[in-house]
Formats: C-alpha cells, structure tokens, sequence
C-alpha cells in the first residue's frame, strides 16, 4: 500500500506542474494593431536578391499571441522569448506590453512590382557591374510594372518613391524629366514618384567621369494627401453639370422636332417625285405630238408650193380657166388620196371633191386622227378657192401668195415650237433628276435626324442626375486622395487582421569606381598578451 501511495505521489505531483504549465502557457495575450515592413534587397539590375520582413505589433495585454505568415525562418527582436513557427502559423509570446518585434524571412521573393533598371554608355547598354569607373554619357533607365503573382491593391494603391544620389565631382550635366532635384553637399539627390496603379518609366541622363554611384533607394508607401474635403466645393463643378444636364434636354426637345420636320419633308418630297414621273410622261408625249405636227405642217407646205406654182401659171395662161382648174383639183385630189393612204392604208375610200368631206369626217370620227382633219381643212380651203377662182383671178394670185407665205411662217413656227418643246422637255427631265436626288436627299435627312434624336437621347439619360453623380464622384476622389477609404491589407498573410501600416523599403546595391591599392604595409605585432587577444577580436589598431 506504501509502496502504491509512494509511486502515486510524485505522479500526481507531476500533473498538477504540467496542468499549471499548460494554464499558464495558454494565457490569450491581445494586440490591438500591426505593422509590416518588408526590406528587399535588389541586385544594381532591379532583380530581388533577399526579402525580410519585420512584424510591429502593438501588445495590449502579454500572453499567448498568433500572426500568420509564409516563413522559413522568423526571429524574435524585441526580447531572447522564443517564437514557434508552426506552417503558416507564428507563436508569440511577448512578455511586455508596447511595441513588439520580430523577423520573418519569406518564401517567396515575389514584391507587388516588377523593376528593370538598365544602364547604357554612349548609347550601349552595359553591364552595372562594368560601369564603375566609366566615362562618358550614361542613361539609367528604371521601369516599374505590377508584378500580377501579389495582391493588385499594392500596385493599385500604393506609390513609389525612388532616390538617386549622383556625385556632381563624377557627373554634370544631369537630366531627369520625372525627378525633382535637391543639393546634398556636393551631391545631387534626385526625387521621383510613380502614383498608384500606373506603371514607371523613368530616364536619368548625365555626362560622368570614373563613374560611381550609391544605392538606388525604393520605397513603396500608401498614396495619402493632406486634403480636407470640407474645404473643398464641389457644387460649382456639379452646378455646372446641372446646367449642362438642362441643356441637353432642350438639345433633345430641339432634336424630336427636327426629326418629325425632316419626316413631313421626306414625305412631301416623296410625292413630289411621284407626281414628278407623270410630269415627264406628259412632257414626252407633248414632244411627240409636236413633232407630228412640225412634220405635217412642213408636208403641207410643200403641197402649198405645189399649189401655188400651177395657180400661177394657170392664171398667167390666156387658154381656158375652167382646165386649169380642173387639172388643179385633180392634182390635189390626186396628192390628197396619196396622203390618204398613207395615212389609213391601202384600204382607204378614193377622194373626190363631191364626197370628201363626207369621207373625212368619216375617218376622223372613227380614227380620231389629227391628221385627217388638216387634210379636210386644206381640202375645204383649196375648194373654196377653185369656186373663187372664176370669179377674181386676181384675188386668186394674191391669196395663193398669202398662203404660201402664211404657211412657210407657220412652218417656222412650228419648227420653233418643235425646239422649244425639246429644251421643255430636256428640262423637265431635268427637273425630274433633281427632284429624284432631293427626295433621297430628304429621306437621308430623315433618318440623319432620327439618328440624332437617338444619340441626344442616350447623351440625356447619360447626364440625368449627372450633377449629383459629379459631386459624389468628386467627394469620393478627394476621399481616396487623402487616403480616408484605405484599408491596407497584409502582405505576410491575409489571414492577419488590424494591420495599421505596410510599407516596402527596397534598395540596390552601389557601383563603386575601382581604387588604386597602396603597396601593403608591415603591420605592427602585439607586443604582449592582451594586445593579442585584442588582435583577435579585430580590435588592436596599433
């Protein structure tokens, strides 16, 4: 029994160290913010040699605490507390409250920019490393892009700000569009800015002699202004848009009423273009008939002169009236029934001067023919005349003068007629042409109008409410400005939460001209004891 009490004791005891252990050990501890600041090391051609991150957390209460990061080594910095790294997980245990410290080395080189720098001598690119020492014109060229393998809101949020240090011993005459510059002594420091979300493209120029130079300083830093929005008016941005909102609604008023013009334009011309076709068919058939008749009449005026000489000589003859007029009429008679079948056929009745105008009328009541009814008229007049002829020769010459002169005027006429209805009609043609191009003229209107409309319709309901668009548009570009809305996120882990603060402090290395080594010297021996051990250390000077 002893011995079973003496084996139970120092177990129990055993428990109850390891219980109290265990309590303490899981004592919550709290911060209440976090700071990340990543250090990388850049070769002098913008390549990452070596990332570390130093981890500020702000300690409210001492205890157990948790932070998450891809790590392959951490290392504690504010006291000799070890810190467990456990996968993604980092175990702190800060014994002190405030401000608490610890490295991390990452697993990845990958930063939220791509850098290239380039260096070129004399319009040659050329190695860093082969620059120490150089003279001659040099251009540095540093690019910056995201680097899409991290987090966008990095690139997207935060600006660069570069340092270029230049001796003014090693280089004059130093150019720099996106810099501004400040004297250092006798150097000159030269100041650049890449703003968020945009990518970099900077060219440093300069005439140098036995070149060297110190690290080109990056840093990467939210991008905040001290800007107090209150300040700030933005109504008279929006006023404006407001106006421009009305204007364009008096635009779109203006552009329905042009559109429903245009379309009674369109359709007024359009009628007229129709109406135009019957124009041009009535004006064709008005040539045609006037042709007819210019040719008739000059048919009638041959016969005319036909008539007139056998009148003449008929009355110049002392022989018997009475067979020259007979051998008239029948001359006339004779051309008449002539033209008759030309005009009706072959078939045509045989003209005499008892039933011609009985035939005649005949015709022109069933044919409808114009001609027929010139004929009928000449043949009454020539009638006329033969009955006349006895009874006044005299009157006979004189009339058989006036009618060939009346007929050789009326031929004329009808010749001008004949002209002046071919430029009518050549002009109503033309006329027709034009109607045609303005009637297309007026439908491309219509539906230029209609498109009009159409687009100052989009363009106003683009700028309804425009003005108070602008203003909140206004209101959240000055907030964004002074960094009110910006939340940063961790770059260790999203995991982490209260992070107050990232910033990326990145830096090549230097270029250094090569120096002349003076002949080694004979150093002095320690001459006892402690200045060797002093030796050792580095310490002893001689």
């Amino acid at each position: 029994m002893k011995k079973a009490i003496k084996k139970t004791v120092p177990i129990i005891l055993a428990l109850l160290l390891l219980l109290q252990s265990v309590s303490l050990t899981l004592a919550l501890g709290e911060a209440n913010s976090k700071e990340e600041v990543v250090y990388a090391n850049l070769t002098n051609s913008g390549e990452v040699e070596k990332v570390y991150i130093v981890n500020i957390l702000n300690v409210i209460k001492t205890g157990l605490l948790l932070d998450y990061g891809h790590y392959t080594e951490v290392l504690n910095l504010t006291d000799t507390e070890p810190i467990k790294l456990n996968g993604a997980k980092i175990v702190l245990n800060p014994s002190t409250l405030g401000r608490f410290y610890y490295q991390g080395y990452p697993k990845s080189l990958d930063l939220p920019w791509n850098i290239d720098i380039s260096y070129f001598l004399n319009g040659e690119q050329i190695n860093a490393e082969a620059l120490g020492g150089a003279t001659g014109q040099l251009e540095i060229k540093i690019k910056t892009t995201r680097n899409e393998k991290t987090d966008p809101s990095f690139f997207e949020k935060y600006m660069l700000q570069m340092s270029v240090t230049l001796s003014t011993e090693r280089c004059a005459d130093i150019t720099c569009k996106q810099a501004t510059f400040a004297n250092v002594g006798k150097d000159k420091l030269l100041t650049i800015m890449v703003l968020p979300g945009t990518d970099g493209d900077i060219s440093i120029t300069a005439d140098v002699v036995n070149f060297a130079m110190d690290s080109i300083s990056i840093n990467g830093v939210s991008f905040k202004l001290a800007l107090d929005s209150g300040l700030i008016d933005s109504s008279q941005f929006s006023s404006q848009f407001g106006a421009l909102a009305s204007g364009v609604n008096e635009l779109y008023d203006g552009a329905v009423q042009l559109e429903n013009g245009a379309k009674e334009l369109s359709k007024g011309l359009n009628t007229l273009r129709k109406n135009s076709s019957r124009l041009l068919s009535g004006a064709s058939q008005l040539t045609k008939g006037m042709d007819e008749l210019a040719k008739g009449i000059k048919t009638l005026a041959t016969e005319v002169d036909k008539i007139t000489e056998t009148v003449n000589s008929m009355v110049g003859s002392s022989s018997d009236i009475e067979e020259g007029l007979d051998k008239i009429g029948a001359a006339i008679l004779l051309d008449a029934n002539k033209r008759l079948k030309d005009i009706c056929g072959s078939s045509a009745p045989t003209l005499t001067w008892k039933n011609y105008k009985r035939v005649l009328e005949g015709l022109i009541s069933s044919t409808g023919k114009t001609e027929l009814s010139d004929m009928l008229a000449m043949l009454t007049s020539v009638d006329l005349v033969l009955n006349n002829l006895n009874a006044n020769s005299d009157d006979i010459v004189k009339g058989a003068k006036e009618l060939t002169g009346a007929v050789k005027e009326l031929n004329t006429g009808a010749s001008q007629l004949s002209d002046g209805m071919r430029e009518l009609s050549v002009g109503i043609n033309e006329f027709a042409d034009g109607i045609i191009l303005l009637d297309d003229g007026g439908k491309a209107l219509s539906t230029g109008a209609t498109q009009l409309r159409e687009g100052i319709g989009l363009l106003r309901d683009g700028t309804s409410g425009i003005d108070g668009e602008v203003e909140n548009t206004i209101s959240t570009m000055l907030r964004e400005l002074a960094g009110e809305d910006f939340v940063p996120t961790s770059f260790t882990a999203k995991t982490n939460d209260n992070v107050s603060a990232v910033q990326f402090v990145l830096k090549t290395g230097s270029i250094k001209a090569p120096v002349e080594t003076a002949p080694e010297q004979i150093q002095p021996q320690p001459s006892n004891l402690w200045e060797r051990i002093l030796d050792i250390f580095g310490l002893f000077n001689g």
